[in-house]
C-alpha cells in the first residue's frame, strides 16, 4: 500500500468503505510509530478486524455507540479507525481527569461496549461499567481483550441507535455544561477528505513518506481531524500523547518532516528554549490553531527558522477546520496576512454579525463570527469569537466575547469550574478568571471564600478537590483564600476585580 492508496477515492464512497478498504489492503509497512515502537499497516488491519469480529460476537449493532476513554496511543488510533469502517458511534471520553469522574461519564452513558487502555482500567472505572452495564475491551499495544465479567453486554445499557451518526464529541460547554455533538459519517468524511487533500499537497505524496507528528489529544476533535485523514489515505502518523518538547524534537531529527501541526503554546516552548535552527532545517511550513498566536511570536519563530506559519480556525461543531491557507494563498499573501487565519475552506462561509445590535457587518468590522457550514448542515453557527474579515476575505481573530479561557488548545468555561469548587463543603463561592501564561497563553486562577462556619480550606486542598471533579485543563494553578470576593455595585461577581487581586500576587 503506497501513501496515496485512497488518494483517488471516489467521492461518493462512504467513510465505512473506504477505512475498511485501506484497513484490509494493508501490508508491512509502517502506519503508526509511538515512541520506539512501530506498528504496520498489517498490524493495525489485524486489530480492526479483531474489534469488528467482535463487537458481532457482543452484539452490538451498527450504530450503536462505542464509549472510548481515548489516549493518543496506537491501539486508540486503530480502534478508532476500525469503530468508523464498521459503522459504529464512536462516542468520546475524556481520559485526562479523576477516575471518579471518568465513572460518572461512564454511568451517565450506559455504552454497550466500552474500550479503555489497560492503564486506565481501575475498580471505579470497573464498579461504573457494572453499573452502566457496559462490556468492556482493554486496549494494550496493539490488541484487545475482554477483562474478566465484562464480556457481555447487561441489560442497563443504552442500546439506541443513531444512524448516520459516525462521532461524539463534546463540545467546549460555553454555554453550560458540554453536550455531545453528533457528527454524521458524510459530516466526518467531508472535513478528512479536504484535510487529507491537504496533507498531499504541502507533505508530498511520494511511496514511502515521513510521517506526521500528532501532538493533538485523540479525544479533541483536533486529534479526530488529525487521525482520520491518515486512515483514509494510509498515510503513516508518529504519536505524541501532548507535546513535550524533548520527544518532538527526537521525532523531528528522525523524520525530518517538511511540515509540522503545532499550538500556540508549542511554537512559544520552541522559542523560549532557543531550539538550534538546524534541528528544525527541514521544515518549511506549521500548521497552528485551537489558540491565539502572538504575532511577536509568530514573526519571531519564521525569523528565527525559516519555516512559514500559518493559521486556521475551527471547532468541534464545525468538525474541525473552516478556514485556513491554500498553497496558493500562501504564495500570493504571505507574509502580508501570515497573522489572519486563512480564508472559509470549499463549502463554507463566514460573515460578522454586531455583538450588540445584530447588524451584520462589512469587511473590516470586528463583530460576532458566524459559520455556515455544509457538510455539518443548513444554517448559520453563531460563535462567542470576535473576528473581522478584510476585503478579501481573510479571516481575523479578535478575541473572545465571553470569559472563556483558552489554555492551551483547551477552552476553559469559568461557570464550570466555579460550580465544581462551590460543591466543596468549605467553600461558599468562587470566581475563576484567566491569567496570562507565555508558554499556554492563559492560566485559570480562582478566588474562594470560604464558608462563615467551618474550617478554611488550604489552596493545596481546593486543587486536589478541583482535580478529582474537572478534567485536568481546567484544574486552577493558583488559589487565593479571601474573606469577601470583590463584586459590583449591584452585588455581581467581578471578573475584572478578581483578575485585579490575582495579578497583584505576581
Amino acid at each position: 500500500m503506497t501513501s496515496t492508496a485512497a488518494a483517488s477515492t471516489p467521492e461518493n464512497e462512504s467513510l465505512a468503505a473506504t477505512l475498511a478498504r485501506v484497513l484490509s489492503s494493508g501490508d508491512g509497512r509502517r502506519a503508526i510509530a509511538f515512541g520506539d515502537r512501530r506498528h504496520s499497516w498489517r498490524a493495525v488491519g489485524a486489530l480492526a478486524a479483531t474489534l469488528r469480529d467482535s463487537l458481532a460476537l457482543l452484539g452490538v449493532a451498527p450504530h450503536e455507540r462505542v464509549g472510548m476513554v481515548a489516549r493518543s496511543r496506537p491501539s486508540h488510533v486503530a480502534a478508532v479507525w476500525g469503530l468508523l469502517a464498521a459503522e459504529r458511534c464512536v462516542t468520546m471520553l475524556y481520559g485526562f481527569q479523576a477516575a471518579a469522574k471518568i465513572a460518572e461519564d461512564i454511568i451517565e452513558l450506559r455504552a454497550p461496549l466500552l474500550l479503555i487502555d489497560r492503564e486506565d482500567w481501575s475498580p471505579p472505572l470497573a464498579e461504573a461499567a457494572r453499573t452502566a452495564g457496559s462490556a468492556v475491551f482493554l486496549l494494550d499495544e496493539m490488541s484487545l481483550v475482554a477483562p474478566e465479567g465484562f464480556d457481555v453486554i447487561g441489560p442497563a445499557a443504552d442500546r439506541a441507535c443513531l444512524p448516520g451518526v459516525a462521532l461524539q464529541t463534546l463540545s467546549s460547554g460555553t454555554t453550560g455544561r458540554p453536550k455531545r455533538i453528533d457528527l454524521t459519517a458524510a459530516t466526518v468524511a467531508s472535513a478528512a477528505r479536504a484535510a487529507a487533500r491537504q496533507l498531499e499537497e504541502t507533505g508530498g505524496s511520494s511511496i514511502a513518506p515521513s510521517p506526521t507528528i500528532s501532538v493533538f489529544p485523540l479525544c479533541n476533535i483536533s486529534g479526530i481531524y488529525t487521525v482520520v485523514p491518515h486512515g483514509l489515505i494510509g498515510r503513516p502518523i508518529a504519536l505524541l500523547e501532548k507535546f513535550a518538547l524533548a520527544p518532538w524534537l527526537e521525532l523531528v531529527r528522525r523524520y525530518r518532516p517538511r511540515g509540522a501541526d503545532l499550538p500556540p503554546a508549542a511554537i512559544a516552548m520552541i522559542l523560549a528554549a532557543e531550539v538550534a535552527p538546524d534541528d528544525l532545517a527541514s521544515l518549511e511550513l506549521v500548521r497552528s490553531g485551537a489558540a491565539p498566536l502572538e504575532p511577536a511570536l509568530h514573526a519571531a519563530f519564521e525569523e528565527r527558522y525559516g519555516a512559514r506559519i500559518v493559521l486556521s480556525y475551527g471547532a468541534s461543531e464545525f468538525c474541525g477546520i473552516v478556514t485556513t491557507w491554500t498553497p496558493e494563498d500562501i504564495a500570493r499573501y504571505h507574509p502580508e496576512r501570515r497573522f489572519s487565519a486563512g480564508r472559509a475552506i470549499n463549502g463554507v462561509a463566514i460573515r460578522t454579525r454586531d455583538a450588540e445590535t445584530g447588524e451584520l457587518l462589512g469587511a473590516n468590522q470586528t463583530g460576532l463570527l458566524e459559520v455556515w457550514a455544509d457538510r455539518v448542515g443548513p444554517g448559520w453557527i453563531r460563535t462567542n469569537d470576535l473576528a473581522a474579515i478584510d476585503d478579501d476575505g481573510f479571516l481575523w481573530f479578535k478575541g473572545r466575547a465571553d470569559s472563556a479561557i483558552m489554555r492551551g488548545g483547551f477552552k476553559i468555561v469559568p461557570d464550570m469550574v466555579e460550580d465544581a469548587l462551590r460543591r466543596h463543603p468549605s467553600i461558599a463561592d468562587a470566581i475563576v478568571v484567566g491569567l496570562p501564561d507565555a508558554r499556554l497563553g492563559a492560566v485559570p486562577a480562582a478566588l474562594v471564600q470560604p464558608t462563615p462556619r467551618g474550617p478554611t480550606p488550604s489552596e493545596v486542598e481546593v486543587i486536589a478537590w478541583a482535580r478529582d471533579h474537572l478534567a485536568a485543563f481546567q484544574v486552577p494553578v493558583r488559589v487565593r483564600i479571601v474573606a469577601e470576593l470583590p463584586r459590583t455595585p449591584s452585588l455581581k461577581l467581578s471578573r475584572e476585580g478578581a483578575r485585579l487581586l490575582l495579578e497583584a500576587e505576581n
